[in-house]
């Protein structure tokens, strides 16, 4: 099976399907430098697999002659932009295959591969394989010593991982029934006096787009309605998610984003509940939201007095960190102070929540020893300093992305969280109880 994909390509291209060759390479191409990874993959497995299409979305334009000669040349490109497509998008059973051929095939032209392949296999619980891979990696590679560092690191999470389920922790993790997962991604679930909310990429309304939007349900309601701002037209350009409510349930913060040209942007949002209408959404000012960075991920304390949230702005150990501001009566930020070097890591961390009661602190990371992409951790301060981060555990953590912990305030033996541990490319809502 190892050359499966290797036969598709040669076999014999028509001499007609060059200029479509040309056309869908083209496409290709943009879509992976707009990270569009979706996109991408979708035209590069046209083109490794020599199909022809007529995707009703795709503009057919000339874009010149390509021989079958030079088809030949660009066959290692294509398979391994394919893999990282798959990648990049999380798809990681599709982008172990493809990495795999071009390991069989290409290794000289694309050293990195045995390193993504390692990751793919690991988060596809194939640890021991993973562990071969890396180790084989780590002795032949010469390159940057981040990619080195970096397989280091997933060797040492495919060690924990194995241990991990081979001793489980007493807890259950299911996905979330009913309406709550529509398959879009959906994540980032609060409940506040009885309600849920949550962030949805489901289709809203006539907009055929997958869009983010902030959702609410009542434990009895058949289905989540999308909240309403007032004063907000529908703006296509902007998404909102990921919400966090005080105790009182009137006011909202928020993450918005909007694409400028290629770039993400992303801001930190509040709205408050008057007269039973949300308020049009607030941009924080430059306190949280610096000018050419982002801010996202927000977390107020019960008492409306803290706010936590993420962000990769200057001041910070590399990637997102976590950052708290101090609230006036208002809900306006006061300051914005880095968690520091016992949370924050020179990778990713994100999705922090906070309970004032205990001190404890639970947050998504990349830059800790885990089961592998982000795990949860849990801190707890003392006196303005942070203990040292410690891992959830399987089967809170998976091989894949976990992230926003939010515990059940009814009920101490419940909590949420969202992960893609079931899916290939989406966050999807899950019920975690403690047995």
């Amino acid at each position: 099976m190892r050359n499966l994909y290797f036969i598709f390509f040669m076999l014999i291209v028509p001499i007609g399907a060059f200029a479509q060759y040309s056309t869908f390479k083209g496409l290709a191409d943009k879509a992976f430098e707009n990270k569009n990874y979706y996109e991408a993959a979708y035209y590069y497995k046209q083109l490794a697999e020599g199909k022809k299409t007529s995707h009703a979305k795709i503009p057919f334009y000339s874009s010149g002659k390509t021989t079958k000669e030079e088809i030949s040349q660009e066959r290692p490109y294509i398979f391994y932009q394919l893999a990282e497509s798959y990648r990049l998008y999380q798809n990681y059973p599709e982008a172990e295959k493809w990495y795999e051929a071009v390991i069989e095939n290409w290794q000289s032209d694309y050293p990195l591969a045995r390193l993504w392949y390692g990751v793919s296999l690991r988060a596809n619980k194939n640890f021991d394989l993973s562990i071969k891979e890396l180790r084989q990696f780590t002795s032949t590679y010469k390159g940057d010593k981040t990619f080195s560092d970096l397989a280091k690191k997933e060797i040492e999470n495919c060690l924990f991982a194995k241990k991990q389920y081979r001793e489980p922790a007493t807890v259950q993790i299911n996905k979330m029934e009913g309406p709550w997962n529509a398959d879009d991604g959906d994540y980032a679930l609060v409940k506040n006096a009885g309600n849920y909310w949550f962030t949805s990429s489901r289709f809203l309304g006539g907009n055929k787009q997958h869009l983010n939007h902030i959702y609410t349900a009542s434990q009895s309601a058949s289905a989540p309605t999308a909240v309403n701002f007032s004063g907000v037209d529908g703006n296509k350009n902007i998404e909102y998610g990921t919400p966090s409510l005080t105790a009182s349930g009137t006011r909202m913060y928020f993450s918005g984003w909007h694409k400028k040209g290629s770039k993400t942007v992303l801001a930190i949002y509040r709205s408050d509940l008057r007269n039973n209408t949300w308020s049009a959404p607030k941009k924080l000012d430059a306190k949280i939201n610096t000018d050419g960075f982002n801010a996202l991920q927000p977390c107020v304390t019960s008492d409306g007095k803290r706010l936590f949230f993420v962000s990769d702005r200057r001041g910070g150990l590399g990637g997102y960190d976590i950052w708290v501001s101090n609230l006036d009566d208002n809900g306006d930020a006061l300051n914005a102070v880095n968690l520091g070097p016992t949370v924050n890591t020179s990778s990713d961390e994100e999705a922090p929540y906070y309970d004032i009661l205990t001190g404890r602190l639970v947050f998504s990371s990349k830059g800790f020893v885990g089961l592998g992409g982000f795990d949860f951790f849990e801190s707890f301060e003392n006196g303005g300093k942070w203990s040292a981060p410690a891992n959830l555990g399987y089967p809170i953590n998976s091989s894949k992305d976990d992230l926003y912990y939010y515990p059940d305030p009814d009920d101490k033996n419940k909590f949420y969280i969202s992960s893609d541990r079931e899916s290939d490319c989406c966050l999807n809502l899950f019920l975690g109880r403690f047995k």
